[in-house]
């Protein structure tokens, strides 16, 4: 066996490292992306907390009860690591004819991002404020 054929059957200490290097480089890119989707996001909270408003509003006029919203509850059930707050008496009520108490939802994250959402009184339909 020639010399020259056992040099080409492996990888020199300097591709080894080029290699590695651009591996790191492309860690350091991609890990605050996956940092930052470790639950949801802020508009994806948002998405889940009218959903579920929307369910709390269906459970109250099928069932011709009042409904009362515990924001907790509901924050660790959707898994949002931030705060949700409710602007108002504290309470957000929904009632059997479908209507609700007028409330106005916030939802923050620990970098200062706010997102808010309001409950109209009179159908009780979640929309997302103008502002």
């Amino acid at each position: 066996m020639s010399r020259a054929g056992n040099a080409e059957a492996g990888f020199t200490l300097l591709e080894i490292l080029v290699v590695l290097t651009i591996m790191a480089l492309v860690a350091l890119i991609a890990a605050p992306r996956f940092h930052a989707s470790n639950g949801p996001n802020i508009r994806m909270a948002a998405q889940a907390v009218a959903e579920q408003l929307r369910l709390s509003r269906a459970s109250a006029i099928d069932h011709a009860t009042i409904e009362t919203v515990d924001l907790d509850a509901l924050r660790a059930r959707i898994g949002f690591r931030g705060t949700i707050t409710l602007d108002g008496d504290g309470k957000l009520l929904f009632f059997p004819d479908g209507s609700a108490t007028e409330s106005r939802i916030v939802l923050a994250t620990g970098e200062g991002e706010k997102l808010p959402l309001i409950v109209d009184w009179l159908t009780g339909t979640v929309r997302a404020a103008s502002g």
